[in-house]
């Protein structure tokens, strides 16, 4: 018989979760009021912090922070602070914050469908023919909102499905929603136009097409 001081039984005890601090209760409130896009969040960003790498231990660094310093890399102040963001997590919070602006940016297939006033079938359909992009996100389909116009609203940006095999061949769907919303020297019209707005105001997709052939962002 097992007694509770019997070391194979405290094995078998049930993991025991620590108590949620009040930070993390603040958290899980805000986003439970998103409701449905809330599931989404935390399905999505629970799926990429586990897959991180963990972080470090300070041992498992030093031979590579003695290096930099022999070398003249960084000096010994630098590698400290380094260190520090590191045992942190600050690469770790660098890749969360990412994927939180890229989710940020993007709405569900449902939403995109009363957007567009077309059914999610149908989109889907359009996807499978490059004339629009979507991605997956937290286990679910997201369509990026850099695709919609706002004149009028209620449209995609035209030409999207020419320049959308190139697109697809050059960048992932990240760096594809970038290159549209970052202001290119090359859009120039009445000031440097991103992608996006170059196309909506009625520019020619062939200036866009050279810039992904180019491989600018």
């Amino acid at each position: 018989m097992s007694t509770d001081r019997d070391p194979l039984a405290a094995q078998n005890l049930p993991h025991q979760r620590a108590p949620h601090s009040e930070a993390e209760v603040e958290l899980l409130t805000a986003i439970r009021a998103l409701r449905p896009e809330g599931d989404y969040l935390v399905r999505g960003l629970a799926t990429v912090i586990s897959s991180m790498p963990p972080i470090p231990p300070r041992s498992d660094q030093s031979a590579h922070d003695k290096a930099l310093v022999d070398t003249g890399a960084m000096t010994a102040e630098d590698v400290a602070a380094a260190e520090d963001r590191l045992a942190q997590g600050a690469l770790q919070l660098v890749q969360a914050a990412g994927w939180l602006a890229s989710a940020w940016e993007t709405v569900s297939l449902d939403a995109a469908s009363a957007f567009l006033h077309r059914t999610p079938q149908d989109i889907v359909q359009a996807a499978d023919r490059y004339e629009l992009l979507i991605v997956e996100l937290g286990g679910g389909r997201r369509i990026p909102t850099w695709q919609f116009t706002t004149r009028p609203v209620g449209h995609l940006l035209p030409h999207l499905a020419e320049l959308m095999p190139a697109l697809l061949n050059r960048w992932r769907p990240l760096a594809i929603g970038r290159f549209f919303t970052t202001r290119q020297e090359d859009l120039f019209d009445e000031g440097m136009k991103t992608p996006a707005a170059w196309l909506e105001d009625g520019g020619n997709p062939s200036e866009v097409l050279d810039l992904i052939d180019a491989g600018l962002r």
